[in-house]
């Protein structure tokens, strides 16, 4: 029905930002909570980068779960 009307893509987008902005905002407070904070960043940056993708995968699939696949 959205494909016939026109409004598939609008849709899509919408639910692609909303998903975004929500993982987004979780791995800045995943961060927050580990204080992982630019501090780290210039110290060790390789554990840094180690932890942040670690929290991007934790909040993409909280994302999935709560919103895709929901």
């Amino acid at each position: 029905e959205l494909l016939m009307n026109g409004a598939l893509f609008g849709y899509l987008k919408g639910v692609d930002d909303r998903c975004n902005q929500i993982v987004r905002i979780t791995v800045r407070e995943m961060a927050k909570e580990n204080n992982v904070s630019e501090g780290l960043k210039n110290s060790d940056p390789l554990k840094w980068v180690g932890l942040m993708n670690n929290f991007k995968s934790t909040a993409e699939e909280i994302v999935y779960n709560e919103i895709i696949y929901n």
